[in-house]
């Protein structure tokens, strides 16, 4: 069959096969509709103010691993109320969820009055909120943690969208009305690591643009959630953007998420009773949980301290 396509079509086929997917076509599929077009205009003509301390955050991903574990982070350093986006049918079975999630790092709720379950769905339309409900996160939350993602190794880009790159374009609805926010944004460094640019030193200034090919689902739609969030040039408020690596469990209790890939692989190794030869060149960057919660929230807090938002790789080196 592969004898019948044209020079194009085979070298399509071909990256197709091996999971690829040109970065000029994920590009096509972000570009900013006439409609945020509209919505960039009218928000880069409010007067934009950083807190230096917020007052009412608006969190995302907080029954996910990192999640859980960032939302307990800024409990503890912030005295923020915190808005929680949870798929959950009341406010009551939302708070549970959480509870669970900061239960598997063996922490509890310590003030649940400072959290507000928000009832919705990342990729829905205003998250699928009452208009009511919608408002009021626009005009009270001066503060967004974005770190809701589905993690899948074998997925795909139409399969991950939703809730990877349309969710983080509903973030940039609700950083466009109302007052003016800051974005905090968890990203990967799967926007490097998993394409054409994998070698080398990758740095925090080094730039998206000369990506060509990016491999997996994943990494293709944090990529351009992340290449999105940089085209809105700043109209919808100040963003950090915090790349991490491969998280895992908690560097003193070993506490981690249920499919820890990391666990999974020595779990596997276990099984086989062997193990690969290892040399220099084989190495993994391994970032327990606690550390990188740690460090994000303490970069933007000190990002909105200082007014200087910026990229950061967090990493093991």
């Amino acid at each position: 069959e592969l004898n019948n396509l044209s020079a194009d079509e085979s070298s399509e086929h071909s990256l197709t096969a091996s999971g690829g997917m040109l970065c000029s076509t994920i590009r096509q599929d972000i570009a900013l509709s006439a409609e945020f077009e509209a919505l960039l205009e009218q928000a880069a003509q409010r007067q934009q103010v950083v807190e230096k301390q917020s007052a009412n955050i608006f969190l995302t991903g907080a029954t996910g691993f990192l999640g859980a574990r960032l939302l307990h982070e800024l409990l503890q350093n912030t005295s923020a109320h915190i808005y929680c986006l949870v798929r959950a049918d009341s406010e009551e079975s939302g708070l549970e969820r959480i509870g669970k999630a900061l239960a598997k790092h063996g922490l509890i709720i310590d003030e649940p009055s400072r959290i507000r379950v928000v009832c919705g769905a990342i990729e829905a339309l205003q998250f699928g909120l009452p208009e009511p409900i919608w408002l009021e996160l626009a005009e009270q939350v001066d503060t967004v943690y974005h770190c809701a993602a589905q993690v899948n190794n074998l997925a795909s880009y139409d399969d991950l969208r939703q809730a990877n790159v349309v969710g983080t374009q509903e973030i940039v609805r609700l950083l466009c009305h109302g007052q003016s926010k800051c974005l905090h944004y968890i990203s990967t460094l799967s926007v490097f690591v998993a394409t054409d640019r994998n070698h080398g030193v990758l740095l925090e200034s080094d730039h998206l643009d000369d990506t060509a090919i990016v491999y997996g689902g994943y990494a293709q739609t944090k990529w351009a959630a992340e290449v999105f969030l940089r085209t809105l040039a700043g109209k919808a408020g100040p963003i950090t953007y915090h790349r991490l690596g491969l998280i895992t469990g908690d560097s003193v209790t070993g506490k981690c998420a249920d499919h820890d890939f990391l666990d999974l692989f020595v779990n596997g190794l276990a099984s086989l009773g062997c193990a690969p030869e290892v040399g220099d060149e084989i190495s993994v960057d391994i970032t327990p949980v606690d550390y990188a919660a740690d460090a994000v929230i303490k970069l933007s807090l000190a990002a909105m301290a200082s007014g200087r938002f910026d990229t950061y790789h967090i990493a093991n080196s």
